[in-house]
Order: structure tokens, then C-alpha cells, then sequence
């Protein structure tokens, strides 16, 4: 099965970033020619207002208004001449989109469909089922390639603007109808031109480009929609592959993931176990209706739009049902109580409000405005953390980036080519005090920050006595031992040269150490630090905190299989004729996942 956060890892990795470029490049280009647009004559200015003083409707100002536009030929043709090069413009964006949304959603479905079977198969292990991959498995990932691209297609092809204002207006006549709107406000008398540009154009940024002809009449922002896409598609496709190992070996139970915050309707079904086949006499159908079983294969039920829970195989007698969760009290805020669902869609709310704000931020023309529009996206972002803070929930920072902005995941690999370049960053105070909290699944909160502090520690000891060198340090994990750092040069230190730690890493127990270090060019984990991790049993955690104050972990968990790990990491190297070691640890470390190495 696929976790929420590996579902949302591939979408930010291939397709929401597309989508949300074309809808920046749309707005600026709104924006930009609204505000070329000159403005109307005095004349009709008056006439407008005098119609509106007798009740003439708005569509019949705007008729009127738009017979007066200048009182000349050439700035009508002008006007035309601008609607239709805009609206090839919009066709041509919209087009490029969908043909590399395309490749993008292969890809993601082929990367999705290999973790999904790769998950799977390490629940088949524990059953003690040698299981292959099935042949049905291209047929599968092929499928839903179709499936995702008739989704691409259809956010493609609905594209539009929908506000109260402005109505539905198709994309490619959203400029028309931008220039349509500030005219009439102009005509009333009360507006100048630029204030009923600039407020047009405001309402463009607040509604966001949308797609518009769900079935549900529900309307959608364009990142929302391709995620709900990516989500809904890629969990789909984890269940199908499930699905087809259970009926190549004749499983017929299987036992449904649980998660924190469930949907009302979906709470019901979380954590039991069901009969795929519906014959068991002890255990309902997967299939039957919310209520007796899962609805699965409908809209409404398990793994229908937007629906995260997972099933994967249930062997009676050799599996165990995990302990349910507990769903957490319900807790005040400012005066209003959320259960734990309902503070998972504020968040949401908030998050489309802040995207809101940096969309009219990057179409805002004055200084002036944008600072103030600066000033409110870090009001909003602050509320938003205080909030995610006070209800126990993590929040979503890549659910408030538009486009154009660098998610964490872009971050990490524009360190690795600065890296490349072979410069060294020097460690400096603010660099110490942003050092980031990382907390693998077995620290306690008491225990990540420690580490923190292990890590601002060895930074300043880094800066003031090695040239903000490399630097090494051993911690017990329980923190109760801790050794003196050992020094290096910009690109390499040498831990078992140093006798306490070399004794340390060769007479404790495993996975009973942790070896934390510094990476003065910024880097990723290198080949050299794979191999060390490996080396000695007795490391679980290494982790890198970088010149900049930025922290990367790996972690060995119970799951951890020396043997398998060092099949594999031959097997990736043999299957290279030309060796790049960032692509292969890369490769190594998301393919080790299933043998007991997690990372952050």
C-alpha cells in the first residue's frame, strides 16, 4: 500500500507544479494587458451613468458602453486584435501543458504502481507467501496511465474562472471579460480605470483557475483538482495490485488501513476485515454498501475520490488486527471547538486562502501593494502554523506553493548540483539557529529536540575550531553517552580513526548508536555514507545537518535485513555502466524503504 505522504510526494513531484505554472503565466498575462488597456472617454462615462440613473440593466449599459469605446474604429479593432492574440496565447499554454502533463502522469503512475507492488510485497513476506509480480501488472499500471491522462485531459479542457462577480468565464475569454467588467465599473462614475483594473484583477487571483464540470457541480482550484486526481488514481492503482495478488493466490481476506480524521461515512469500515469474494460466512463483502461493508468500487466508499485507505491481506491466525485509534478529544480554539476532521478542512480553508494571497501578490503592480500583500501571506502563514500546532496536526507546507515556487523536494535537489559545484558554504549564527527539528519514528519529542541541539552544537564547532569543516559526533540513543567531535576537511572525515568512537561503533548493540555529522557544500547523502551506515550494525540513525542548518536522516527500523539491503545495493550498482552515486543513493535509499531503511 501507498501512505498519504507518499501519495503526495508524487504529486507535487510530477504534475501539480505543471498545472499551477500555466494558471500564474494565465493571471500575469490578465493582468498585464487589463492594465494596457486605455481607458474611456468622458463621454461615455456620463452617458453610462445617466442610463444606470433611469434603470437601465448592466448588460444594456454595456452594450451602450461598449458602441462608445473611444468613439473610434481603431481602438475597437485595437481591443479585438488583443482578445484574439491573448486567446491564441491561452491555447497554445494550455496545450503545452497537457502534452507534458502526459509524460509526467506515465511517469508518475509507472513510479506509483512500483512502490505500490514493492509495499505490497513485504506484507505477502510477512504471510510467509513467496510472491512474484503478477503478469497482470502492466495491464494494471497501463489502465490507470489511461485513466490519469483522461483526468489531465478533462482539467485541460475545463479550465475557467469562476467568482461572484465574474460568473463561469472560459479561460481563454477571461481577458475579454476582465476588460468587459472594469469598463462597466468605470462607466458607473464611482471608479477610476486603474481602480477598477486592479480590482478586477483581484477578483481573477482570488477565484483561481478552476475546473467546472464535475458531476457534482462542485468546482475546484486547479492544484486542488490534480491532486485530488493524483490521490484518488494512485491509491486506486495500490488497491487494483492488491486486488490481483489476492485473486492470483487465492486470498480472499484482506484488512483496511485506519487513519486519524477519517470521513464520518468511512470511520465504519476502518481497521476491520473483509471477504473480497463476499462467499465468507464470518466476515462482510468488501463490496456492500456503506453501513455492511466498504462500498468498494463506488464513488461513495472505499478508495473512491479523495478516499486514502488502503487493504492489504489478512491471514487468520497469522494476522493480527492493530490496536484502533483513538480519535482525539475534541479540541477549543478561539472560541470554536473542531473534532479532529474538522480541523483537517479549516487547514485546507486556510491553505486555499494563502495561495490566494501570493496569486494577487505576483499580479500586484505597486510596491506598495505587494509589501502589504507580503505582510498578510505571513499573518495567514503564522495562523495556519499556530493552528496546525494547537490541533497536534503537521502542516502541509507544499499545500502553499503556487507557481513558480520551489517545494522542499526542488530544495533538496538544487543543493545537491550547487554541491556539485564544489563550493563550500561557511556555517554563520542565523545558519545555528535555523537548524531544522527531524524526529524518526522511534524518537520521543524530548529526544528530536536534543538532537536539535546536538546539531547547533556541532555546527558552532565546526565554525569556530575546523574552518567549518566536516565534523563527527557519536550519540547513544537513549542520549545517555555522547563522544567529542572528530574533525576532517571539506569533503571527508575519518570517524574509525578516532579510538572512542571506532570502540563504540565495534562493542555496541545494534541499532544502538547514532552518528551525526555535517556536510559543508550542502550535500545529500553520499555513497561514503551509505556504506558506513551499512558497515555497522550498531549505527541506526546517521543523520546530515548541513552549513545551511537544513538536517537529512536514515534510519534503520525493525524491519532492517542486512542481507537483502547488500543485494540490493549491488544489484543497482551492477546495473549501471556508467555509475552517477547521487542518482544510485537516490535509487538505493527509496528502493530500501521495504527492507527496514526510512528517511525523511
Amino acid at each position: 500500500m501507498l501512505s498519504e505522504e507518499q501519495i503526495e510526494l508524487l504529486g507535487d513531484k510530477y504534475l501539480v507544479g505543471l498545472y499551477q505554472e500555466l494558471e500564474r503565466e494565465v493571471l500575469q498575462d490578465i493582468a498585464r494587458r487589463v492594465r494596457k488597456t486605455e481607458r474611456l472617454t468622458e463621454t461615455a462615462e456620463i452617458m453610462a451613468k445617466t442610463m444606470r440613473e433611469n434603470g437601465y440593466s448592466a448588460a444594456e449599459i454595456h452594450a451602450e458602453v461598449m458602441k462608445k469605446l473611444n468613439a473610434t474604429p481603431e481602438y475597437r479593432r485595437m481591443i479585438a486584435e488583443n482578445t484574439y492574440a491573448y486567446k491564441q496565447e491561452v491555447k497554445q499554454k494550455i496545450a503545452e501543458t497537457v502534452k507534458t502533463a502526459k509524460e509526467a502522469g506515465d511517469k508518475l503512475i509507472g513510479e506509483a504502481g512500483e512502490m505500490a507492488f514493492n509495499e505490497d510485497l513485504s506484507m505477502w513476506e510477512q504471510g510467509g507467501v513467496d510472491l512474484k509480480q503478477p503478469n497482470s501488472m502492466k495491464q494494471i499500471t497501463d489502465g490507470f496511465k489511461a485513466q490519469a491522462k483522461e483526468g489531465i485531459k478533462n482539467i485541460s479542457g475545463t479550465t475557467a474562472f469562476k467568482s461572484p462577480l465574474l460568473g463561469t468565464v472560459k479561460t481563454a475569454e477571461a481577458y475579454q471579460r476582465a476588460l468587459d467588467l472594469a469598463l462597466l465599473k468605470v462607466s458607473t462614475g464611482t471608479y477610476s480605470y486603474r481602480q477598477a483594473c486592479d480590482d478586477v484583477i483581484k477578483e481573477f487571483t482570488r477565484s483561481g483557475l478552476r475546473t467546472v464540470d464535475y458531476a457534482s457541480g462542485r468546482t475546484y482550484q486547479v492544484d486542488t483538482a490534480v491532486r485530488m486526481i493524483v490521490r484518488t488514481s494512485t491509491a486506486q492503482l495500490a488497491g487494483k495490485i492488491t486486488e490481483a495478488n489476492c485473486k492470483s493466490t487465492g486470498q480472499d481476506l484482506v484488512i483496511i488501513s485506519q487513519h486519524l480524521g477519517s470521513r464520518d461515512t468511512h470511520v465504519y469500515f476502518q481497521n476491520k476485515v473483509y471477504s473480497m469474494s463476499g462467499k465468507s460466512k464470518k466476515y462482510p463483502d468488501i463490496h456492500a454498501p456503506l453501513g455492511e461493508g466498504c462500498a468498494y468500487g463506488r464513488p461513495e466508499g472505499l478508495q473512491g475520490p479523495n478516499c486514502t485507505h488502503m487493504f492489504y491481506p489478512f491471514w487468520e491466525g497469522i494476522s493480527e488486527i492493530p490496536e484502533p485509534l483513538k480519535e482525539p478529544d475534541p479540541v477549543e480554539y478561539k472560541g470554536r471547538t473542531y473534532t479532529r476532521y474538522e480541523a483537517t478542512q479549516q487547514m485546507r480553508a486556510m491553505e486555499r486562502e494563502i495561495r490566494a494571497l501570493k496569486r494577487e501578490k505576483y499580479v500586484a503592480d505597486e510596491n506598495v501593494d505587494r509589501n502589504q500583500i507580503a505582510a498578510q501571506i505571513r499573518a495567514n502563514k503564522a495562523e495556519y502554523m499556530r493552528f496546525s500546532k494547537a490541533m497536534n496536526l503537521k502542516p502541509k507546507e507544499n499545500r502553499l506553493l503556487v507557481g513558480g515556487e520551489r517545494s522542499k523536494w526542488q530544495n533538496k535537489l538544487n543543493e545537491l548540483s550547487q554541491h556539485k559545484k564544489g563550493n563550500k558554504v561557511l556555517i554563520t549564527d542565523v545558519a545555528m539557529q535555523k537548524v531544522k527539528h527531524v524526529r524518526p519514528n522511534y524518537m520521543t519529542d524530548e529526544q528530536a529536540e536534543m538532537l536539535a541541539q546536538a546539531h547547533r552544537e556541532l555546527l558552532k564547532f565546526s565554525m569556530i575550531h575546523n574552518n567549518s569543516n566536516e565534523v563527527a559526533q557519536i550519540i547513544s540513543v537513549n542520549k545517555a553517552i555522547q563522544t567529542s567531535y572528530a574533525a576532517g576537511d571539506m569533503d571527508s572525515i575519518n570517524v574509525e580513526a578516532n579510538t572512542d568512537m571506532y570502540h563504540l561503533l565495534r562493542t555496541s548493540e545494534p541499532q544502538s548508536l547514532e552518528l551525526l555529522h555535517n556536510h559543508p557544500g550542502l550535500s545529500y547523502f553520499s555513497m561514503q555514507d551509505i556504506r558506513f551506515f551499512l558497515k555497522y550494525d550498531s549505527i541506526k540513525t546517521m543523520t546530515i545537518v548541513t552549513n545551511k542548518g537544513n538536517v537529512w536522516y536514515m534510519t534503520k527500523n525493525e524491519k532492517y535485513d542486512r542481507k537483502s539491503v547488500y543485494a540490493l545495493l549491488r544489484k543497482l550498482a551492477n546495473s549501471e555502466t556508467e555509475i552517477d552515486y547521487d542518482e544510485l543513493v537516490e535509487k538505493f535509499l527509496k528502493q530500501s524503504y521495504n527492507l527496514g531503511i526510512e528517511r525523511n
